[in-house]
């Protein structure tokens, strides 16, 4: 799905046993989705997007580009990764990152925003495994967040610009 729009997009449910890839690079509005399902996912924004909202994303892989604009929010309610490593790539100056429950499978990138990003995630590790994890909360005076729930593997979490004044573990 590519769009050049200067309307919102929206749409009910996404769903395919393939790939899902927007490529939104030069869309100048929001993206609104209540259910994407799909093998792979990969979401790219340009510089003018404002947004993207989901509210639940399952899928094995899942790749997330918010571009360089200074309007760009990403709201996710629920992002189910089972099988593989992913990575979630906010614009510096965009308007926040929120998801409510990220439950993965592997290893992810994960860099915020100059203002307030929140992440509440969970990890499926089993014993035996290892994952990582790297969150970059921004170089901001904004209150970050990562609620961090581990599994039964071994688990190596990095948190860059992590300012102990604002932000919260």
């Amino acid at each position: 799905l590519s769009s050049s729009s200067t309307l919102d997009i929206s749409a009910q449910t996404i769903g395919t046993a393939g790939t899902f890839t927007f490529d939104g690079t030069n869309n100048r509005e929001t993206l609104e989705i209540g259910l994407i399902s799909a093998s792979e996912v990969s979401l790219i924004f340009g510089d003018l997007s404002d947004g993207f909202s989901a509210g639940i994303i399952n899928t094995n892989s899942f790749s997330l580009y918010g571009g360089d604009g200074a309007n760009f929010s990403a709201n996710i309610g629920m992002l189910n990764i089972s099988d593989s490593d992913f990575s979630l790539i906010m614009p510096e100056l965009g308007n926040g990152l929120t998801i409510n429950s990220l439950i993965f499978n592997g290893s992810g990138t994960i860099s915020g925003t100059n203002q307030s990003d929140f992440v509440s995630a969970s990890s499926l590790s089993m014993a035996g495994g290892f994952f990582g994890l790297t969150f970059d909360m921004g170089e901001d005076s904004s209150v970050d967040t990562l609620a961090y729930s581990n599994g039964f593997g071994k688990e190596f979490i990095t948190i860059l610009n992590f300012d102990s004044g604002e932000d919260r573990l």
